[in-house]
């Protein structure tokens, strides 16, 4: 899939699966969006910001056997150099918490390893969380993570807004990278 790189309207991406989610999710957990109003466009493919946000919530789903809360919510935010590999400027940040089992910090630490899994054989490859990292990496964005055992996680996505026209062609350029570094 040749990813698409026209500005992705975030909030309504997220409108749009929340049938989906809610049928992933289950009746045990409930589930709440908090979309900011007007939220920016961000640069990057739907479908992998689909596919992204689907792996997150059923790892939350998946961490919260007995029942919890999922939010999803969006907000502006001015990053720079005070992350790794970022440009300062304007990001949508995109917040999957939930009320599960959390990670312990040495699990956290891993969370992003292509195939590290905590979960028993054949219920999970490892690669949901890696594949999330890429996609946003790859856009341009970061990742972070937020746990703690028995307090839940917060996965935030920051993808940047467009600045001007010239913006798809960046994430051309950086289309033509390697997939990612070990």
């Amino acid at each position: 899939h040749r990813p698409d790189l026209e500005p992705v309207a975030v909030n309504e991406v997220i409108a749009s699966m929340e049938t989906l989610l809610r049928f992933t999710l289950g009746d045990r957990i409930e589930f709440a969006l908090a979309l900011t109003e007007g939220a920016s466009a961000a640069i990057c493919d739907r479908q992998q910001l689909e596919n992204a946000l689907l792996n997150l919530a059923i790892n939350a789903r998946d961490a919260m056997p007995g029942g919890g809360r999922l939010v999803i919510e969006t907000y502006h935010a001015e990053l720079g150099a005070e992350r790794a590999n970022l440009r300062r400027g304007r990001y949508i940040g995109i917040r999957v918490s939930d009320t599960g089992s959390g990670m312990a910090p040495e699990v956290a630490e891993r969370a992003f390893d292509p195939f590290y899994t905590t979960k028993p054989a054949g219920r999970g490859t490892g690669m949901g969380l890696t594949m999330t990292r890429h996609f946003v990496e790859r856009f341009r964005g970061c990742v972070e993570l937020k746990s703690a055992l028995g307090q839940g996680t917060s996965i935030m996505l920051y993808l940047p807004c467009p600045r001007d026209r010239g913006e798809a062609r960046g994430a051309e350029e950086a289309m033509s990278r390697p997939a990612y570094q070990a």
